[in-house]
């Protein structure tokens, strides 16, 4: 079962070098430091103290190393990491790993810091686990007079009892960090790994999914693949929670927030159909609003007259009857005028 470290009696020395006095450079390494410190002291990972993760960049002496790590060593009462990223070179005589400092040169053992004296400081530590992490390249050159075995072999002298070994081993700097990229390929990928998750993996990476993870995505890149050696239950330690585990039944999380959504592919001829945000429905367009008749235009055409009224009968004996058009014959006056008993005569 996968456990994570107790933070307070865990440390963690990260040992990078970058700038080479007579090696090629590798800028790639100094962004490997900082993001694994984040990495490692983020509450979703180790939640390691700022204090309790130290980090060496650039070491000039291999002293400076090993009191760094001596000291972690003796702090740390469950489980102590080391990292180093940088070229790793090989002594050819008696095939040594030793890893380069800013001034170490090539088959110049005493340069660099063999691994044999580390491998030394971290044994002699309280840690009941420790965590090796090698992201460093064997010489091109070195590599051309070394048969499979012989390198093999010389993976087998960074294996110590009780730890858990997880080295990337590529024959050339090229390959160790490709240009143009923030990180060094199997860096990069682990730290990938601890920010994104595993799909359909366990709740808490142990180093076994990690290692298996990794390896897979360097594979599918065509990358050099990574070596683990491990012994006992190491495998068994968790390096981070799973950023993509979701309990059962309750589906994939969701993705996260600095990823644009993938649009499907569209069928050739066919002009891609916008869609709502997730969550939202489609609002309806508006209804059309009713037509309006146009306003009459004004004319100054006169009114039409109205209809006539009829004509009150004329009272017996009289004389003059009103016209059909309410006005006498012989009269100016209208009708309803002259029919009055007050009446001027006409």
């Amino acid at each position: 079962m996968a456990v994570l470290p107790d933070p307070a009696a865990t440390r963690a020395v990260l040992i990078g070098t970058s700038r080479y006095a007579h090696l090629e450079q590798i800028p790639a390494v100094a962004n490997n430091l900082s993001a694994l410190a984040a990495a490692l002291c983020a509450p979703g990972s180790w939640g390691l103290a700022p204090e309790h993760c130290t980090v060496i960049e650039d070491p000039g002496t291999a002293v400076e190393v090993l009191e760094a790590v001596r000291t972690a060593a003796e702090e740390a009462t469950d489980t102590l990491l080391v990292y180093f990223a940088g070229h790793g070179l090989v002594e050819p005589r008696r095939g040594e790993l030793f890893l380069g400092l800013t001034g170490s040169l090539q088959h110049r053992s005493y340069t660099g810091l063999p691994y044999g004296t580390l491998r030394d400081v971290v044994l002699d530590g309280r840690a009941g686990r420790q965590v090796m992490l090698l992201d460093c390249c064997f010489s091109g050159r070195v590599l051309g007079f070394m048969s499979a075995a012989a390198a093999e072999a010389v993976i087998d002298q960074v294996e110590i009892e009780g730890t858990y070994l997880l080295a990337s081993v590529p024959d050339t700097s090229f390959a160790l960090a490709p240009p143009g990229e923030t990180h060094t390929a199997f860096t990069g990928e682990l730290l990938r790994l601890l920010r994104e998750g595993v799909p359909g993996g366990p709740e808490l990476l142990d180093l076994d999914t990690v290692y298996a993870a990794v390896y897979a995505a360097l594979r599918a890149k065509g990358r050099p693949l990574p070596q683990k050696r491990d012994r006992n239950t190491a495998g068994g330690l968790a390096l981070a929670r799973n950023a993509a585990w979701a309990p059962p039944g309750f589906g994939p999380p969701p993705r996260p927030y600095n990823h644009e959504p993938t649009p499907p592919p569209t069928p050739y001829g066919h002009e891609p159909t916008a869609h709502p945000p997730y969550g939202h429905e489609p609002t309806p367009p508006p209804a059309p609003l009713p037509a309006v008749p146009p306003m009459p235009t004004w004319s100054p055409m006169a009114l039409p007259s109205p209809a006539p009224l009829p004509s009150p009968a004329a009272p017996p004996g009289d004389a003059a009857a009103p016209s059909p058009t309410g006005w006498r014959e012989h009269s100016s006056w209208p009708w309803w005028l002259l029919g009055c008993p007050w009446r001027c005569p006409g």
